[in-house]
């Protein structure tokens, strides 16, 4: 499974998505945040080995600006029930700060958190819009949420993602970003089978 984010600013659309390999993405969620642009997440199943694969996003609507993507694959998905079937997946959070809303992170003076549940064993997914700002984490300098690692830290300071693999179905899974200026964040699960066939 090949999973595609993208922050567009200015509630920019997706008017385009081509692959060089033939992939079709789906969209999975998109969570617009008035101040500060909007998070896309897609997806696609690959059913061959991808070598030198290309990704082109196209953006359209008011602004056409591409803040920043990130592709990833997922090796182990369940492309049967590729998504944990917990309605609280995907969560998303607008945390814009005290200019548009009352949730920041505020350089190390709050924590924005969004949590989901989990009913399969999963690879979560955080990705946070930091709008210039250092990681999140427990402190911005070193940029480590606890219980997940970092996928991408901090591209280009815009947004960066982070993960977890539950070796267990989950009550909860938290991602609290905290040291930085959050502005957005969404939170999902991509269900994985025990082995790695």
């Amino acid at each position: 499974m090949i999973v595609l984010v993208v922050e567009t600013y200015c509630n920019t659309g997706i008017s385009g998505i081509t692959d060089s390999s033939g992939l079709n993405f789906t969209l999975r969620v998109s969570h617009a945040n008035d101040c500060y642009g909007t998070l896309w997440e897609y997806y696609a199943i690959a059913t061959a080995r991808l070598n030198q694969d290309n990704i082109t996003v196209i953006a359209g609507g008011c602004c056409n600006t591409i803040m920043g993507m990130q592709v990833f694959a997922v090796h182990a998905a369940n492309t049967i029930g590729v998504f944990d079937p917990d309605p609280s997946t995907p969560a998303a959070v607008s945390c814009p700060g005290t200019g548009c809303g009352d949730c920041t992170a505020s350089f190390g003076q709050g924590t924005c958190s969004a949590s989901i549940h989990t009913l399969t064993l999963a690879f979560v997914v955080a990705t946070t819009v930091i709008k210039g700002a250092p990681p999140c984490g427990t402190h911005y300098q070193t940029g480590q949420v606890a219980g997940f690692t970092s996928l991408m830290p901090n591209q280009n300071n815009r947004f960066e993602v982070d993960y977890s693999i539950t070796s267990i179905p989950q009550t909860t899974v938290v991602f609290a970003c905290n040291g930085t200026d959050a502005s957005s964040i969404l939170v999902d699960a991509i269900s994985v089978h025990t082995d790695s066939e």
